[in-house]
């Protein structure tokens, strides 16, 4: 489950961004903020390969930007600090998947075009990319499963996740309507 996690959410940071000729650090973005080019891509996405329309596209990649924003903001919350180590171990993880040919074709594609789309070698995007982003954001995410395990047991987490993302859109409606009028929602 949370390779899939991971996965998903190291293509959502990935996405969109370009090669320059920018240091890797210049191309990662903080991951507790919302990343436009991640939105344009999974929006772009979706309408291409799923068939949504362009109204249903902006909106569904709204919502799993905010998600993660907020997943990622829950753990911080908590006190949730990830070492540079830890996130290598998970980032290594990725990578004997990846290089044992246990991810679907799609992970693997998008894996894949991302390392193109940045312009770097895949052992850059393994030893930092792949550390800054979706290790990162995986073990942020699981640290607020596990807190949800542990205190609200009896609480489905698809709801836990909906009450997560209405405390932040309580506490920080000034960013996500920055963020809505940047991608064209307001």
């Amino acid at each position: 489950m949370y390779s899939i996690i991971f996965f998903l959410l190291l293509v959502l940071s990935a996405c969109g961004t370009s090669p320059s000729n920018h240091s890797l650090a210049t191309k990662i973005h903080p991951i507790d903020e919302f990343d436009i080019k991640s939105y344009e891509q999974y929006a772009t996405t979706l309408q291409i390969r799923n068939g949504y329309s362009k109204e249903e596209a902006s909106k569904f990649s709204f919502e799993i930007e905010l998600l993660k924003v907020a997943l990622i903001n829950k753990a911080i919350e908590l006190g949730t600090i990830v070492t540079d180590e830890e996130a290598k171990k998970r980032a290594n993880e990725g990578r004997e998947l990846f290089e044992a040919g246990k991810l679907s074709d799609a992970e693997i594609e998008s894996i894949k075009q991302t390392i193109l789309e940045l312009g770097i070698t895949e052992e850059q995007f393994w030893s930092e990319y792949a550390v800054q982003t979706g290790a990162k954001m995986e073990i942020m995410v699981e640290a607020v499963h596990d807190y949800h395990q542990q205190y609200y047991p009896e609480m489905d987490w698809d709801d836990f996740t909906k009450e997560i993302v209405e405390n932040y859109k309580r506490k920080e409606p000034e960013k996500i309507a920055i963020f809505k009028k940047q991608i064209g929602l307001e």
